[in-house]
């Protein structure tokens, strides 16, 4: 079942992005913007948490 359900997801995705790359590209960069955000918001989290416990 799970590898329908990702064949099915990989057939979605290159039919969006031959049917509108822009969109896609969009979405895309936009996904990438707010994963960079989350993964640094984390990492300051974590150094901050780390520097109080070393007080």
């Amino acid at each position: 079942m799970k590898k329908v359900l990702l064949l099915l997801l990989v057939v979605f995705l290159a039919y969006w992005l031959v049917q509108a790359p822009n969109s896609f590209a969009e979405v895309l960069q936009d996904t990438a913007g707010w994963l960079w955000r989350t993964v640094r918001s984390l990492f300051e989290s974590v150094i901050d948490v780390l520097d109080s416990l070393g007080r």
